[in-house]
């Protein structure tokens, strides 16, 4: 409990918006966002493939044609949070999750998946807009004052198969998963599509 509380005292901080200590804050949070939301449907690793089994009441079948285990993000001096409670996430079997030089690498048995989270540029500080106004009252902000910044970070995946794996099943099953893994992250984390949502709502 008591190294939870530490990130409540950093939320109430008042540094200056744009501060390493809140940017940080930030950054650590949408990472481990990421590895919750990973373990949900329709992101999360699963390899199932469903046949129609003939009959009256059209019964469909699946099996799931790999092996696969829930695999703990090592803790790394970069995020606290993974610190105190590594999440895991379910990945093929003999997989592992690295990090570093700021990267996550996620390694299977056929191919290496690199994961950046970065920062893009300073915050824009103030309410320009409608829209924005509409954000922060449905989270019930005070619009009005004058610590309040938006912020841009950027989720970088890149996926390379490992050398005599490229024609397996096993690496066209991952591909397909990394496909379907961008697919929603841009639905999820895209502020595009965020937006639009948020313009749609009354």
């Amino acid at each position: 409990m008591g190294k939870a509380t530490q990130f409540e005292v950093i939320l109430r901080d008042k540094d200056p918006v744009g501060s390493e200590k809140l940017n940080n804050f930030i950054k650590e949070h949408i990472e481990y966002s990421f590895w919750e939301w990973l373990n949900n449907a329709p992101q999360s690793y699963h390899t199932i493939e469903y046949e129609s089994i003939n009959g009256i009441s059209g019964i469909v079948g699946g099996a799931n044609y790999d092996s696969m285990e829930k695999i703990e993000i090592t803790p790394h001096d970069e995020s606290n949070l993974i610190k105190i409670a590594p999440p895991r996430t379910t990945l093929p079997q003999e997989s592992k999750v690295v990090f570093k030089d700021s990267i996550y690498i996620i390694e299977t048995p056929c191919s290496n998946i690199s994961i950046q989270f970065s920062r893009r540029g300073n915050g824009l500080t103030g309410v320009y807009d409608n829209l924005s106004k509409r954000i922060f009252e449905m989270n019930q902000i005070d619009y009005h004052s004058d610590n309040l910044s938006f912020h841009t970070y950027v989720i970088k995946i890149h996926y390379e198969v490992k050398p005599f794996k490229r024609f397996s099943q096993k690496a066209k099953r991952e591909k397909d998963w990394l496909i379907r893994l961008e697919n929603q992250l841009k639905d999820d984390f895209s502020w595009e599509v965020i937006r639009d949502k948020f313009k749609e709502m009354k």
